[in-house]
C-alpha cells in the first residue's frame, strides 16, 4: 500500500508538472519559503514550535533563545523524528484505517510549515469515530494538552507577559495539543 501510494503520488506530481508546468510548483515552493509568519500562535506546526522558541518575531512572544540561524536545523531534525516515528508506526498491519488516517493528518499538520489551528476540523471525522470505538486509550494523560489546546482561546495565547515560559506553555498550547494528539495516535498505532 506505501509503494502504491508513493507511485500514484508521483504520477500525480508528474501529472501537474505536465499540465501546470514546472513554474507554477516553482511559484508554490517560492510563496510557501516566503512565509514569515510561521511564529504566530494559531500556527501549531513543528515550524511553529521551533521558530517561537528561537527567534524573536513579536513583542507578546519572548523565544527561549534568539537563534534565528538554528531553526531549521532543529526543525529538520525534529521533522525527520516524527516521520521515522509516524512510519514506524503506519507499518504495523493491525493498525485500524482509522488510526492511520489520523495519523497521517496530524502528521501533515505538524510538518507544514503553516498548520493553522483551523485546519483541526480535518482531525474530526477520524478521531470522532476512534473514540467512539473506544480507542485512544493508551497514555491517557496525553489527552491533557488535547483538550485544553481545543479549548483555548487564542487571546490567552499572548495574553501572559512576554517571557520564555509564557511562549513555551500558553504561547504554544496548539503545537502542543497537537503533539500530544500525534503521540496518542502512534501509541495506537502501535499498539495495535
Amino acid at each position: 500500500a506505501v509503494i502504491a501510494a508513493v507511485i500514484t503520488a508521483a504520477l500525480l506530481f508528474g501529472a501537474g508538472v505536465a499540465v501546470f508546468g514546472a513554474s507554477s510548483y516553482r511559484s508554490w515552493i517560492h510563496a510557501i519559503q516566503s512565509a514569515n509568519w510561521a511564529w504566530l500562535p494559531m500556527n501549531a506546526s513543528w515550524l511553529a514550535l521551533v521558530a517561537r522558541s528561537l527567534t524573536a518575531n513579536h513583542a507578546a512572544l519572548a523565544p527561549l533563545a534568539n537563534r534565528p540561524e538554528m531553526v531549521a536545523w532543529v526543525w529538520c531534525a525534529g521533522a525527520a523524528v516524527l516521520v521515522a516515528v509516524s512510519a514506524l508506526a503506519l507499518v504495523r498491519r493491525d493498525a485500524s484505517v482509522d488510526t492511520r488516517l489520523l495519523l497521517l493528518l496530524v502528521l501533515s499538520l505538524l510538518l507544514s510549515p503553516l498548520g493553522w489551528v483551523y485546519y483541526s476540523w480535518l482531525l474530526l471525522p477520524p478521531l470522532a469515530v476512534l473514540v467512539a470505538n473506544g480507542r485512544l486509550r493508551r497514555l491517557r494523560a496525553l489527552w491533557v494538552p488535547v483538550v485544553a489546546a481545543a479549548l483555548c482561546p487564542v487571546a490567552a495565547t499572548v495574553a501572559l507577559p512576554p517571557a520564555p515560559a509564557a511562549t513555551l506553555t500558553i504561547g504554544s498550547a496548539y503545537s502542543w495539543g497537537l503533539i500530544a494528539l500525534w503521540a496518542l495516535t502512534v501509541a495506537e498505532a502501535r499498539g495495535g
